[in-house]
């Protein structure tokens, strides 16, 4: 959200966003105490991004497990999701979040345009879109990032989720 100047673009409601997702590291935080990685992410996000420094002063705490974010697809314009997010009993600190559109709805078309990509059979061609050379999930393909970075792998895996929820 802080550290991707693209994340402004691509959510319709960044600033919310980027201030709930302040507000959930600060409940793990509380969870999380003494915790040295988020100790160093949130250092590394204070310093990247002034609203975040600000918005982790101000000590507001969330814990959400539903919604609806819109995003903008850089081919497909507009994509409005609801989502759930499920805590796996055995461990709280695992989540799973579901993306899903309305059957029928503008969104769920496009979402079967994006499920065609996957499926539509090449020997040259990677899950991105042809005319753009861009991701599915309007992320850039590995190039930007190294292959093993977690948030990539996340925000892909998400997309995954979404494009085949249909």
């Amino acid at each position: 959200m802080f550290t991707e100047p693209r994340m402004k673009d691509f959510y319709d409601d960044w600033e919310g966003m980027a201030r709930t997702g302040v507000a959930l590291l600060r409940m793990q935080a509380v969870d999380n105490p003494t915790d040295p990685r988020l100790a160093a992410l949130v250092g590394q996000l204070s310093l990247a991004h002034p609203l975040s420094r600000r918005w982790w002063a101000a000590r507001n705490v969330a814990r959400q497990e539903f919604g609806t974010k819109t995003i903008h697809h850089p081919d497909l314009g507009v994509l409005t999701f609801d989502w759930d997010g499920f805590q796996w009993a055995g461990d709280p600190d695992q989540q799973l979040i579901i993306w899903s559109a309305e059957p029928g709805s503008p969104t769920h078309d496009k979402l079967r345009i994006l499920s065609s990509w996957l499926t539509t059979p090449s020997t040259q061609e990677t899950p991105t879109s042809r005319s753009s050379g861009r991701s599915l999930c309007g992320l850039s393909p590995a190039g930007d990032r190294s292959a093993t970075d977690p948030l990539r792998e996340s925000r892909q895996l998400r997309c995954a989720i979404a494009v085949h929820s249909g």
